[in-house]
């Protein structure tokens, strides 16, 4: 199975190949802001985690991020995310490295559950996933973030 981590830094989870662009910590070194995951081919990644790192992308470039996360993944691949929410607002807005900020509601435009109305500027028309879990998730300290698990349909 191949299995990558996306903002891996020091702390990558055990089988999974990190993606981070510093070259320190990374097994592929890539600026997921310019490159986004040209180094995988359609249809061969099993499962994507992102923890800590949906919040470091510019808005204007989370919908092409998106697009390319489905594109790599397998029918039926995972997307594992864990972002700090808005709905506490400390954790997602005191961080100034902080570029894009997330909740629940902020997956809907790319699963199958939710309605589309339009289809956002540059969002593929044919990506969707199905929701797997949508739940908020409370720290010791008090942060709330948002856990997704979302499985790609192809």
């Amino acid at each position: 199975m191949l299995k990558i981590e996306l903002g891996c830094g020091a702390r990558k989870a055990k089988g999974f190949i990190g993606v981070d662009k510093n070259p320190e910590h990374a097994d592929i070194c890539i600026d997921m802001e310019k490159d986004l995951l040209s180094h995988f081919k359609e249809n061969e990644v099993d499962e994507i985690r992102a923890y800590n790192f949906l919040e470091h992308i510019e808005r204007e470039r989370v919908i092409p991020l998106i697009n390319d996360i489905w594109r790599v993944l397998k029918n039926n691949g995972i997307f594992d995310s864990y972002t700090p929410s808005t709905e506490s607002g400390c954790a997602a807005f005191q961080d100034i490295t902080h570029k894009s900020y997330w909740n629940r509601r902020s997956f809907d435009y790319y699963t199958t559950s939710f309605k589309r109305f339009y289809i956002p500027e540059g969002l593929n028309p044919d990506l969707h996933f199905d929701v797997i879990s949508i739940k908020n998730e409370t720290e010791k300290d008090g942060n709330i973030f948002v856990h997704a698990i979302l499985k790609a349909i192809k």
